[in-house]
């Protein structure tokens, strides 16, 4: 088989006259010859390897960014997932024994329960973990130029989470005594 250079080496002594036959030397060379092989091994991506390598980038983020050295954070993102858990928890292991109406917000006008139905209360821990991440992507937008308020944020937030906490027990207790 020919190299490539030993065809492209006589034409390039010829004197080119034309832009046109410029071209046709260029298409001739094109159609002519094949690629030529480097027998590289290129290896399938795999997913596992892949999310892996993302793992690792956001451990190193987290390493690096300020607001995770910050203890006030971590107890935030904590809390909201101990307490959307023990709800969870709670819910699931007791849901034949929940009535079908689930009081949710106590009205202090008429003096009564606001009820939801038992399949839309398995909903609340994923709107507030939903929540909590929400706050949590924009504390980490603010710390960068209001660390005090991510703080007040923060603080704020582990307290809502108690008060999430014993609101997940007062339902429950009433629920078991009734």
């Amino acid at each position: 088989m020919e190299k490539l250079y030993q065809r492209i080496i006589p034409k390039a002594k010829k004197p080119i006259t034309d832009k046109i036959e410029l071209t046709n030397i260029i298409k001739n060379l094109e159609t002519d010859n094949p690629q030529i092989g480097l027998d590289i091994k290129v290896k399938k991506d795999n997913k596992f390897k892949r999310i892996k390598k993302k793992t690792r980038n956001w451990v190193r983020i987290t390493q690096i960014n300020p607001y995770w050295k910050n203890f006030s954070a971590i107890a935030m993102l904590v809390s909201a997932l101990i307490s959307s858990g023990i709800f969870l928890f709670l819910f699931i292991n007791n849901f034949a024994s929940i009535p079908d109406q689930v009081p949710l917000i106590y009205n202090q006008a008429i003096h009564a329960w606001t009820y939801i139905n038992r399949d839309q209360a398995l909903v609340i821990p994923f709107i507030h973990l939903g929540l909590t991440f929400v706050f949590l992507r924009l504390n980490l937008t603010i710390f960068k130029f209001d660390r005090r308020l991510v703080l007040t944020l923060n603080n704020s937030l582990i307290l809502i989470n108690i008060i999430y906490l014993f609101e997940i027990f007062q339902i429950f207790t009433m629920l078991q005594v009734y």
